[in-house]
């Protein structure tokens, strides 16, 4: 390169050449290993700043949308392995609430608590030789030989039967009873050691 350069040089466009070398030797040191991981960490903090921008404005409109926004933190293990331990979820106050979302509640202790939502208001729920009947019939996803029989809940206008996704480990409806929903979770954070 040295030599192309000399030639030019000497052929009399040496200033005008010039800047082209420069360009090309900075060019060349923008293709090194740390120019390089250099860029790749700004790319990354970029996305990164885009994707908070783009949950607090999406925060922001369901404020103003929906009314209501409920941000909770999940401390306990009953909906492992959906929800992690130590993990973040925000819930939006909606009246579209369907067998299966998960949900923020509070149950008959006054207690906030992060579940899936089994039964709707005006069903029947019981529990026969371990299987979860809705109404008489078989909830398919169901299988808990820790509840035979006898248990029997009838829910009224408001109330969801809601249980953890870690079925051994929840206290959910099956002990505290139908539960009110506050939202319905539309977004989780995954666990960290910060909260």
């Amino acid at each position: 390169m040295d030599e192309l350069y000399n030639n030019i040089v000497l052929s009399g466009g040496n200033s005008m050449f010039n800047g082209l070398k420069e360009r090309f030797e900075k060019n060349l040191k923008d293709l090194s290993p740390e120019s390089m991981k250099e860029k790749v960490m700004k790319t990354i903090k970029f996305f990164g700043y885009c994707l908070a921008v783009f949950l607090v404005a999406s925060s922001v409109i369901m404020v103003f949308t929906t009314g209501r926004v409920y941000i909770a933190g999940s401390t306990g293990h009953s909906m492992l392995p959906t929800i992690e331990e130590k993990s973040v979820h925000i819930s939006v106050v909606t009246d579209n609430v369907s067998r299966g979302d998960i949900v923020s509640a509070t149950n008959s202790n006054g207690t906030s608590v992060c579940k899936r939502v089994i039964g709707l208001p005006g069903e029947t729920i019981t529990f026969e030789k371990g299987v979860l009947l809705v109404d008489g019939e078989p909830l398919d996803e169901w299988n808990d030989r820790t509840y035979l029989s006898g248990t029997r809940c009838h829910l009224k206008e408001g109330e969801y039967y809601c249980l953890g996704d870690n079925r051994s480990n929840s206290l959910d409806s099956r002990q505290t009873g139908p539960m009110n929903v506050k939202g319905k979770v539309v977004e989780i954070f995954a666990g960290s050691n910060r909260f």
